[in-house]
């Protein structure tokens, strides 16, 4: 199933969502900040800011489970779309994956998926 990722603002929360098949879940902030951490406060959208960079490298980390890709890709993501995102936005999981084919990244992505198997 192609996950969908999904904010939203509520007054001042701001929810990220993932949407799998079967149930919804919050895009957890722990992983991404032991990636690197911009903003233990949560994420956020709609600028070029830490909130931003750190929802960018948590959607990444989420979809590949890969450390290296994710730190690599995440601030150019951030640009292409995390800061480009309204009040509520949707992104799926297939868009994302595309995003990195485009940007080089499956080279490296199957790389690490790989040698991880090893």
């Amino acid at each position: 199933m192609d996950r969908i990722f999904r904010g939203k603002r509520v007054e001042d929360v701001r929810l990220v969502e993932v949407v799998g098949e079967t149930r919804v879940l919050l895009l957890p902030l722990k992983p991404s900040l032991q990636i690197a951490e911009h903003s233990p406060e949560g994420f956020n959208w709609g600028y070029e800011g830490s909130g931003p960079a750190q929802l960018a490298l948590g959607i990444l980390y989420e979809v590949t489970g890969n450390v290296a890709l994710s730190r690599d890709f995440y601030q150019l993501f951030k640009l292409d779309h995390v800061s480009q995102w309204d009040e509520h936005w949707e992104m799926r999981e297939s868009e994302v994956l595309q995003w990195l084919r485009d940007m080089g990244a499956v080279r490296t992505l199957v790389f690490f998926q790989v040698n991880e198997h090893v």
